[in-house]
């Protein structure tokens, strides 16, 4: 009597919040690229020199879109799933 059983949820729990930290990679990456394409649909209209910075950085890596995507099909390349548990 007076005894509990303690299993540990700690090696779940780390395995959940790495699972959704992959996601949240995920999100912010669709996040920035959106808000690229965005800033790109402004011109002439510019930004601030930090954000344009940014922009620089992004686009040297993803051109911008030209024509409508879908963004799923994007991230389901396999560069983009390394390491997110799928």
């Amino acid at each position: 009597a007076d005894q509990e059983d303690h299993v540990s949820m700690a090696t779940h729990a780390a395995w959940r919040l790495l699972k959704m930290n992959a996601n949240l990679g995920r999100i912010l990456g669709i996040e920035l690229l959106t808000a690229a394409q965005g800033l790109e649909f402004r011109k002439p209209l510019s930004t601030s020199t930090p954000l344009l910075s940014v922009l620089a950085a992004v686009r040297a890596e993803v051109p911008p879109y030209r024509k409508t995507v879908s963004l799923l099909r994007i991230w389901k390349k396999p560069q983009f799933s390394y390491g997110m548990g799928n």
